[in-house]
């Protein structure tokens, strides 16, 4: 699916999610994917410039075709990792799934990154402003142990 909001000139192609059984279809169709969006006749806006490799923490792994993806089929393009649903894992885990990557030693790797939707919070020590934004002001639940910035 290409998302392309206008008055910007970012462009994000969100690939369809591996389907059980259906990994060679997969491979074939990012391949193509890639071939026509790397192409050096192409216009700098149609060109696919980097690689956002989602990898969801909640389900606690990095599998080999994980690895295959990286290391073969994204092989000439820049990558950059998200470990998404940071919030829902214990610490040792997202280190684990983070080492993980890094050992590949990807040479177009540029980062592994945690992301969550809603950041856990130790009462103990609360940031004193929005760490995402540096504002002063930030929204704090209790219940859920979360806070967001305004």
């Amino acid at each position: 699916t290409r998302f392309a909001p206008k008055d910007t000139h970012v462009c994000v192609y969100d690939a369809k999610g591996l389907e059980h059984g259906k990994s060679e279809e997969y491979i074939t169709e990012t391949k193509s994917f890639i071939a026509k969006h790397t192409a050096s006749t192409l216009d700098v806006a149609d060109v696919l410039h980097v690689v956002w490799y989602v990898v969801n923490l909640a389900t606690s792994r990095f599998q080999d075709f994980d690895t295959y993806l990286c290391r073969e089929v994204f092989v000439d393009l820049p990558i950059i990792f998200l470990l998404n649903k940071r919030d829902l894992v214990d610490a040792p885990i997202a280190l684990a799934i983070r080492q993980e990557i890094e050992n590949l030693n990807l040479p177009k790797s540029f980062g592994v990154f945690e992301v969550s939707a809603d950041p856990k919070v130790d009462f103990d020590q609360v940031p004193d402003c929005c760490p995402e934004w540096g504002a002063e002001n930030l929204m704090i639940n209790k219940k859920k142990m979360t806070y967001s910035c305004p």
